[in-house]
């Protein structure tokens, strides 16, 4: 849906069903707002009319960011993908769905997985990154705050961790906690 100051306008074509469910939003450092969809593939909307990117039509895009060189990274169920000089590539190594995205700076990507958290430095996986205390737990949403990063996971409840220390604290429904899923 898009507003003109006025009215709200449907974007979709109906001849792409899936692309009415939105996964995420995000808006660049040019203004441009990202749509990423379930099987719908990633979207563009300029503030005026949204387009498709070609080549992502029956792909889900999880979440979306974008780094301090105005790379835009794209999660999703087949891995991790970047944008930049017009084209869409895939970091070698994330081969699992990755539900969430946290830029740390210039080049580097903080992404969570169905297997724990990764980071990804100049387009690259750092093999042997871990933080130790969250294992294999899935990870559903991520935040960056101050210097720390908090971790809502799948069913461990929620993780805040200080990247400089290693210090990780982990709060769960014994803590006083509602449920152990941290969805956003």
């Amino acid at each position: 849906v898009g507003f003109d100051g006025k009215d709200l306008k449907v974007l979709w074509a109906d001849s792409m069903p899936y692309s009415r469910k939105i996964e995420s939003l995000y808006k660049d450092h040019a203004g441009i707002v990202w749509i990423g969809t379930s099987l719908g593939g990633l979207w563009n909307y300029d503030g005026k009319k949204a387009t498709l990117f070609k080549g992502t039509e029956n792909n889900s895009v999880n979440a979306i960011t974008e780094d301090d060189d105005h790379v835009l990274w794209m999660a999703s169920a087949l891995g991790l993908y970047y944008y930049q000089h017009n084209v869409i590539n895939r970091v070698e190594g994330v081969n699992v769905f990755v539900s969430n995205l946290v830029n740390l700076g210039k080049d580097s990507i903080l992404i969570g997985t169905q297997e724990g958290a990764a980071l990804v430095v100049n387009k690259k996986k750092v093999p042997g990154f871990k933080v130790k205390q969250l294992g294999n737990t899935a990870i559903l949403c991520m935040l960056k705050y101050k210097r720390l990063i908090m971790f809502g996971t799948g069913d461990s409840g929620l993780f805040i961790w200080n990247g400089q220390s290693g210090r990780v604290k982990n709060y769960q429904v014994k803590d006083g906690l509602k449920a152990n899923s941290i969805y956003s």
